[in-house]
């Protein structure tokens, strides 16, 4: 196995393990960013397949690829925070 073929199983299961939790989550907020980072995950594994064929247009798909999914997770957990709630039971089951 190859670094690229490495980087890209990472992608693979880190995709897998997003969308598991996703699966549990009862929040629907948490959901939908657990759901977001799965998808960056799979924008990942492409980025790394190009690399593995050759392709090194994927050095302009990392500058372009950003995600919205961190500022929605700190917007969801400071909302939860100062509701005094906590989402640790929310995914714990998928664990």
């Amino acid at each position: 196995m190859n670094v690229f073929e490495f980087a890209m199983q990472m992608e693979q299961d880190g995709k897998a393990f997003y969308e598991k939790m996703a699966e549990a989550a009862e929040n629907a907020a948490v959901k939908n960013i657990l759901l977001e980072l799965a998808s960056d995950e799979e924008k990942h594994y492409r980025i790394f397949k190009k690399f593995r064929e050759g392709d090194m247009s994927g050095l302009k798909d990392i500058q372009e690829t950003g995600t919205a999914a961190l500022e929605k997770a700190k917007n969801v957990f400071q909302k939860i925070s100062a509701e005094e709630k906590s989402f640790s039971d929310d995914v714990k089951s998928a664990w």
